[in-house]
């Protein structure tokens, strides 16, 4: 059929911009069930546009005709059906808008909407935003067999429209007298027709004149004797008639038939005749056997649909359930029709689907819901229900149909899954604290090993012992190393490992990571850097990490390097800071390398027999350089050298650092402090005191958290507190607090000094009241800057406790303040090196002391700047706002103490 004819045959149906209608949403709505779709739509296709007779999932009701998948469909000829697996990849639709922006149509299957006479008048179609296979033969026959009950629906919105247009010319003719009318003289047999009584008898009114016999013998037989019977009886009696019948036209067509009439009588009562209208109920009676037809096809499809289909009135109450109920449930569908789904809902989910479905109702939106019933033989099953409302013109709900499934399966799979969370959060939780006490079991020993063997090593020993001194050093540093390569692992595998984004000096870094290494290897290889001469001095990234990345690879380069050269190449490459450690050592086969990142990995068994380690290193450095943002990768000849290349993005700062005072050894040693040192091992307080006191300070020792309470009630003049955190009895948590309510003893530093290393020990150390935090095995150098910094904190003491005759207390008193400002600068730069958070908290502690002692000694200008670095700090603090304008103000008030 051409285009012409097809487009006359779609505007002749009459169903073009006319309202939505229920009987095409529900067959609309059943292709969207059955296919699991989105989207489903009733499309005719007009000469410029495609309009949507029912839209199932969109909320426009045409689109231009360019844009039209059923365009294309339409072009198959009849009763076909047209599939798009993936739009993207289709040519004829690859740019489509309705493919590029919404609604994102990826599949899409149409099935022609033919006409008996062959016009495709558009498509009943599916569509998805994914895309999917081409469906089952089975299911595009069904897709078609629902094309034709879209068909049969719109020759009956013809046949109605048909219907309705005759109807309007009966009325008039009966208002006007002037079609559809005839009339009977009962004494003399005359008949007469109006023109369209003619044309329901199928004769021609300028050749045919009827008389009364001549139009009883239209009707067939049976149907004839009944009406000559009417005729005479009613004549009689004086009363008109209604019925229906059949005639013959002389063509042999049957057509059905009703007459009513009214008798005419004379003023004396006397019969004289009959009017009446004639009326052919033919086209009438054939859309009701095709409705009759269509709700019984409709009944077969709903019938056999492994969905249950229900449908409800506005009062809740079943008028039809399919018989899939039965196989569901094993209620028969008869068994609950005229009760409502909450006799069947368990009760504990009424009030939740009640619920529901009104706001549903009153926001017109789609739902799906999910409940419990109990069957038939009292089992529970879990149901999800997709209930649509059908309204009428005034937008009430006027009836409800649902397609129910069972998703009993479903939910217990979602159970079990949940239950088996529930287990790998527990067994997370058990591997955590495994870990913790691993750790602190294995330091506390280990501290006393790696701690006298430093003690050892600063004797007067033999080349012998030397040797085995240095061996017991090198494999207790070996241990440490170990736990903390295992420790990193845990942290990055439960994803509680944090990267931190601060200034620092990358020159610096990289300058000394390679001076460690060398003096390392003391002389066995050539170590050298190549830094790019156009990088910043300073970036933003994590210094600690980077510095771990970098140890790990040069540590390795050199350890499988026998003889050759290490060299670390430091360059740009577009965005990226990439560090380059080139070695000649032995080389990685391809084999080999593809599974090194792996936990636990060596390159082969001997490797870590004759060079030692976790296979843990390079795992933990890709790991953290993926953290951030970064990678690091590897290229490798066997017998020729590796090159590791660590690679992050290229951020330069343009920052600089807080400039600290410089002091000679001799500054930092000459204030001797007084520290009380707390742990439950004797080892561990020996050791401390032998540290201690070789740097000449004093130290009072404490076996237990409540003997430290004692010392310090009755002697609370001490500078630090060294204070293990496990401990039996009160811990070293508890003892700090009590510290901080202790009057003559609150403001007295405390350093944790544990076992206790993974990050949430830590915060809590400083949630507790604890300054600062020294992880066992104790490193002297690590406890030597500590104690370094307190002696720069502490003020010294007067050289006389009486003040000399005339003397100004203030001044002295302002003196020693204008001291201890010196290590203001100091203390900055060690709240910038912490963690963000702590950091800007320590800050605005810090800072919030300065500023009110300051200006109540009379220095003015570093109260105003150390109030506004405060007020600064807390707005981070509260907000989250960024701390880069923290070193600004930093700087002011150090140039404040400057001047003063």
């Amino acid at each position: 059929m051409d285009e012409i004819s097809r487009v006359r045959a779609l505007h002749e149906h009459a169903v073009l911009d006319t309202e939505a209608e229920e009987r095409f949403d529900r067959v609309a709505g059943m292709a969207a069930a059955y296919f699991d779709a989105p989207i489903a739509l009733v499309s005719l296709v007009d000469t410029d546009r495609q309009w949507f007779k029912a839209c199932i999932g969109l909320d426009v009701r045409q689109t231009t005709r360019d844009w039209a998948f059923c365009h294309h469909a339409i072009q198959l000829g009849a009763d076909q059906v047209m599939v798009v697996e993936d739009a993207t990849k289709d040519r004829r639709f690859v740019d489509n808008p309705l493919v590029t922006g919404e609604p994102n149509i990826r599949f899409y299957a149409g099935a022609t909407l033919t006409t008996k006479e062959g016009a495709n008048l558009g498509t009943l179609c599916v569509i998805d935003t994914q895309p999917r296979t081409r469906p089952s033969e089975a299911d595009l026959a069904h897709l078609a067999s629902l094309a034709k009950m879209v068909v049969d629906q719109i020759e009956l919105s013809k046949a109605r429209k048909a219907l309705e247009e005759r109807h309007q010319v009966l009325d008039l003719a009966e208002k006007l007298s002037l079609t559809g009318y005839w009339t009977l003289n009962t004494d003399t047999g005359a008949v007469f027709w109006s023109p369209q009584v003619y044309a329901i008898h199928g004769v021609d009114d300028e050749n045919y004149r009827p008389g009364l016999d001549d139009a009883l013998a239209f009707y067939v037989d049976g149907d004839r004797q009944m009406v000559e019977t009417l005729l005479a009886e009613n004549a009689a009696a004086g009363k008109g008639w209604d019925f229906d019948a059949t005639i013959q036209r002389r063509d042999g067509t049957l057509r059905n038939v009703r007459s009513v009439a009214a008798c005419q009588k004379d003023p004396n009562g006397h019969v004289r005749g009959f009017i009446g209208v004639f009326k052919d109920l033919t086209d009438e009676r054939r859309v009701i056997a095709e409705a009759v037809e269509q709700e019984r096809r409709y009944r077969l499809l709903a019938d056999h649909a492994s969905d249950v289909i229900a449908v409800y009135g506005a009062d809740g109450r079943f008028t039809y359930l399919s018989p899939s109920i039965t196989e569901l449930l094993g209620y028969l569908p008869d068994e609950l029709l005229g009760k409502t789904p909450y006799d069947l809902i368990a009760p504990e989910d009424q009030a939740r689907v009640a619920s529901e479905f009104a706001a549903a109702a009153r926001s017109k939106s789609a739902l799906t819901v999910e409940y419990r019933v109990r069957s038939k033989d009292g089992r529970s099953r879990w149901l999800e229900a997709r209930p649509r409302f059908h309204r009428d013109e005034a937008g009430k709900v006027i009836q409800i149909t649902d397609s129910v499934r069972d998703v009993t399966e479903r939910r217990e799979r979602e159970v079990a899954l949940a239950e088996a969370r529930v287990a790998a959060e527990s067994a997370a939780t058990a591997k955590a604290e495994f870990l913790a006490n691993m750790s602190h079991e294995i330091r506390t020993p280990l501290n006393g090993v790696i701690g006298f063997a430093e003690v050892l090593a600063n004797t007067v020993l033999d080349t012998d012992q030397k040797r085995y001194v240095d061996r017991i050093r090198t494999a207790g540093k070996g241990l440490s190393a170990l736990i903390d390569d295992i420790l990193d692992f845990s942290k990055i595998e439960s994803g509680n490992m944090t990267i931190e984004a601060r200034p620092f000096d990358l020159r610096a870094m990289a300058t000394e990571i390679v001076d460690l290494t060398r003096a390392s290897i003391a002389g066995r290889l050539h170590l050298d850097i190549d830094y790019d001469g156009g990088l910043a001095d300073r970036v933003i990234g994590d210094e600690q990490r980077t510095r771990q990345v970098l140890l790990n690879l040069i540590g390795n380069a050199a350890k499988f390097t026998h003889a050759g050269s290490v060299r670390l190449e430091v360059r740009r490459r577009q965005d990226w800071l990439e560090f380059r450690v080139v070695d000649t050592g032995i080389g990685i086969s391809a084999e080999a390398m593809s599974r090194l990142f792996d936990g636990f990995t060596q390159a082969d068994a001997s490797v870590g027999r004759r060079f030692g380690g976790t296979g843990l290193g390079l795992n933990i450095s890709r790991s953290l350089a993926r953290l951030m943002n970064g990678d690091v990768t590897l290229e490798s000849e066997p017998d020729v050298g590796t090159t590791a290349i660590f690679s992050l993005p290229y951020k330069p700062s343009a920052d600089q650092p807080v400039s600290l005072p410089l002091r000679s050894a001799r500054q930092r040693s000459e204030r001797k402090l007084r520290i009380l040192a707390v742990d439950d091992v004797p080892t561990n307080l020996e050791l401390i005191e032998i540290l201690v006191a070789g740097v000449g300070h004093d130290v009072t020792c404490a076996a237990s958290g409540e003997a430290a309470l004692e010392r310090l009630r009755a002697d609370p003049a001490f500078d630090l507190i060294l204070m293990d955190v496990q401990m039996p009895g009160m811990d070293g948590l508890e003892a700090t607090r009590r510290i901080r309510r202790m009057p003559e003893a609150a403001n007295v530093p405390i350093v944790a000094l544990t076992a206790n290393v993974l990050a949430d020990q830590i915060e809590a150390c400083r949630a507790a009241g604890m300054d600062d935090h020294l992880a066992k095995p104790i490193k002297p150098e690590v406890l030597g800057e500590t104690l370094d910094r307190v002696c720069r904190m502490a003020v010294p003491p007067p050289s006389s406790p009486t003040t000399p005759h005339g003397a100004d207390p203030l001044a002295a008193l302002k003196e020693r303040y204008r001291e201890q400002m010196k290590t203001f600068a100091t203390e900055y730069s060690r709240m910038l090196a912490m963690p963000s958070e702590a950091g800007v908290a320590a800050i605005a502690a810090y800072t919030h002391s300065i500023a009110g002692t300051a200006g109540s000694l009379g220095f003015a200008d570093v109260s105003t700047a150390a109030f506004q670095l405060e007020s600064a700090a807390k707005q981070c603090r509260e907000d989250g706002s960024a701390v880069e304008s923290l070193p600004a103000l930093i700087q002011a008030v150090l140039r404040a103490v400057e001047h003063t």
